[in-house]
């Protein structure tokens, strides 16, 4: 499928976020609101802007990508800051590159989650993994960097 382009300033916002988010995230096994607040914050100011988007398909993004990884959140698979990061990232990108985002961030997060485990069960194969949780932001982060890359004028054409 072939996207609207988002402006490069969008694309900047979104990569400095996640890249923080997924720093912090490694080191604190935390996200924190302020971080968040600042993103949403600029990415509701970017949609409004003459090149943006406009501010319904940021929101619609927002919900759809929050609605897309409650279900993990409820069974305690992701934090509520990683929430907040994906609808955050839905907002930047909005609506219908959010829909390809949740997707590019599911599969993301399936090999993350392989890797965690392989590297959980090679370092003591005789114990079960650790219940320390996966930093999520990473595969956000490396999700959303998929879909940036997958989405730039000619990749799919081949041009």
């Amino acid at each position: 499928m072939i996207f609207p382009p988002l402006p490069v300033w969008t694309w900047a916002t979104l990569l400095v976020l996640l890249a923080l988010a997924a720093w912090l995230d490694l080191i604190q096994r935390r996200i924190p609101n302020l971080l968040l607040l600042t993103g949403a914050s600029a990415g509701a100011l970017l949609a409004l802007l003459p090149t943006g988007m406009g501010l319904v398909p940021a929101l619609s993004g927002a919900v759809l990508a929050g609605a897309a990884f409650t279900p993990l959140y409820l069974m305690r698979q992701l934090g509520g800051g990683d929430l907040k990061l994906m609808s955050t990232a839905g907002l930047l990108v909005g609506m219908p590159r959010a829909m390809a985002l949740c997707l590019s961030v599911a599969m993301a997060g399936g090999l993350l989650a392989l890797f965690w485990l392989w590297h959980a069960r090679r370092q003591s194969p005789f114990r079960p993994p650790p219940f320390d949780r996966m930093p999520y932001a990473v595969a956000i982060a490396l999700g959303s960097a998929t879909h940036g890359w997958l989405s730039l004028p000619g990749f799919v054409t081949g041009a």
